[in-house]
């Protein structure tokens, strides 16, 4: 531990995926979608939804979501929990670069 890195202490230390693991909701989250290396997982919490976006291939891959295809419809914003941005989901798709064996994770607010 004395020798990480900032960048290992930072994805350990993240709170904000920290309480999408101890969500008081405690189901746990399932796959919704997959296409070639790339899958999108739901999981839901008792304020909202996290989703994430996966690519476990040997390159960066695009991986859209499209929020009605799984049953988030209405769905307009989100936070990026890597990024810790605020994000918009257009007419709810949203497009991401995730990187060779990678993820996104979202949090989406009030869908519970």
């Amino acid at each position: 531990l004395r020798k990480m890195t900032g960048d290992q202490r930072s994805i350990l230390l993240n709170k904000e995926l920290i309480a999408i693991d101890q969500d008081a909701r405690g189901v746990q989250g399932q796959r919704v979608a997959k296409s070639g290396d790339t899958e999108i997982w739901l999981k839901p919490l008792a304020d909202g939804h996290a989703v994430a976006l996966f690519n476990r291939g040997g390159k960066e891959a695009t991986v859209e979501l499209d929020a009605a295809r799984i049953g988030l419809a209405g769905a307009r914003e989100a936070r990026d929990l890597w990024e810790h941005r605020d994000v918009t989901l257009e007419r709810g798709r949203y497009s991401a670069r995730v990187p060779s064996h990678g993820s996104v994770v979202l949090r989406l607010p009030g869908q519970a």
